[in-house]
């Protein structure tokens, strides 16, 4: 009998949200409607789920993933947040301020990291830490120090750093084309189909562990860190081609990127060895990387590591560059398109490549890519074929925005600073 758990329910989620105490219609629904609602509040906010309940609660979160919202853009980017919510047992009132590509200045993003509550995030406040990317970027003696003097203790400062260690960051490169049989790539016409070629390399910081082995990488799919979802979480990503200015999402494709792990571990090994860089993996207050490795950091404390989101390192940087080790660019990721139709009306467009994983708070990337529609007329005028158009779908404006290729519709994820402002949870 489930009654004395519902009740108990019943009253956990009162607790979390007094408001709905009022709020008649929420508790005269279906039972199992109820239910359903009463589990996810529950376990959004961490909260202990009676024993007799949580064969239910495991079967809504490994058989109720939510489905994007084909088409609009706003629903699905907010069912995605609400996948990496679900996994992580994170509240959906901390990702009300974040945006896609910003998403790891929300206060979910740390609220995710094993033991943490609202009452540490105030600590760290008072440290000075307000964002994941400051925790990140920490050596791991300093963080420990701080974390412990936010009130955990050295075995839950160990659980951060393995979580920490898990994190992934990628990188990403754009390029949108049209392939016509007589049309120039610089022309987009109504009708055109727009290609985006997708290029990514996914890095984590255990990849710099001293006993890290990148030949390790095997399988199906990477599996994420997740310790409060109840069975092993298959970590995917979503890629999706949107305009912001109309709320739209032009094309979706959800990925599994072991293949781009494979390549960012490699990276990252090369990486290392090129600059003498030591094994600078997020490391416990013992100093131990996981897996058992040593931080090989030395004396002192550990640098940061290199190859986070938000750093200066470009694994996309142009062909040449000292960064782009032995490999060339085109070796450099995991490669895959999406096509889309171009818009209809004759116009330039602002668009971003979203790029979402599932089981992870504060690992978005927005990726800005310029596209311009070509009124029909001015492509014949040019000369029939529109070889002559003065299309900018991609190109470095004359006005001077940074734009790292002078080929059209290419753009790279460098930091993580695009606005993406394409979420606006509510």
């Amino acid at each position: 009998d489930q009654g004395p758990a519902m009740d108990e329910l019943r009253k956990t989620v009162l607790r979390l949200h007094p408001d709905l105490k009022d709020k008649s219609a929420f508790w005269k629904r279906r039972t199992s409607v109820l239910k359903v609602h009463m589990l996810l509040l529950a376990h959004l906010s961490r909260e202990e789920i009676p024993a007799v309940l949580q064969k239910d609660l495991e079967f809504l979160l490994t058989k109720g993933q939510p489905l994007p919202g084909y088409g609009w853009l706003t629903p699905t980017v907010g069912c995605i947040e609400l996948m990496q919510c679900m996994v992580q047992a994170v509240p959906l009132e901390s990702k009300k301020a974040a945006h896609v590509g910003k998403s790891a200045e929300s206060p979910a993003a740390l609220l995710q990291l094993p033991h943490f509550d609202k009452e540490t995030l105030r600590r760290l406040t008072r440290k000075k830490v307000k964002a994941l990317p400051e925790l990140q970027q920490m050596g791991g003696d300093e963080r420990a120090k701080v974390l412990k003097e936010c009130g955990l203790s050295a075995s839950e400062v160990e659980d951060v750093e393995t979580m920490l260690s898990a994190m992934p960051t990628v990188w990403v490169s754009a390029q949108c084309v049209v392939e016509a049989e007589e049309l120039d790539d610089e022309v987009v016409l109504t009708g055109d189909i727009v290609t985006c070629r997708i290029q990514v390399m996914l890095t984590r910081p255990s990849h710099m562990a001293a006993s890290f082995d990148p030949d390790s990488i095997k399988g199906k799919a990477a599996l994420a860190y997740a310790p409060r979802f109840p069975a092993p979480k298959e970590e995917s990503w979503y890629f999706l081609v949107a305009d912001p200015a109309t709320n739209a999402a032009l094309a979706i494709t959800k990925q599994n990127l072991l293949q781009a792990e494979a390549i960012g571990a490699r990276y990252a090994a090369n990486w290392s060895a090129k600059h003498n860089t030591p094994a600078v993996a997020a490391v416990g207050s013992n100093g131990s990387a996981p897996g058992g490795g040593k931080s090989g950091g030395g004396k002192g404390e550990a640098p940061p590591n290199p190859l986070l989101a938000g750093t200066k390192l470009d694994p996309f940087a142009a062909n040449g560059s000292a960064e782009a080790l032995d490999s060339s660019i085109e070796e450099l990721g995991q490669t895959f398109e999406l096509k889309f139709y171009a818009p209809l009306a004759p116009a330039k467009y602002d668009l971003q490549l979203l790029c979402m994983p599932d089981s992870w708070v504060g690992c978005d990337r927005a990726v800005p890519i310029k596209l311009r529609r070509t009124e029909e007329s001015e492509a014949l005028m040019a000369g029939g074929d529109g070889s002559n158009v003065d299309s900018d779908a991609g190109h470095e404006d004359e006005e001077g925005e940074d734009y790292e290729s002078e080929e059209y519709g290419t753009e790279e994820s460098g930091d993580e600073g695009s606005d993406g402002e394409a979420s606006d949870d509510d």
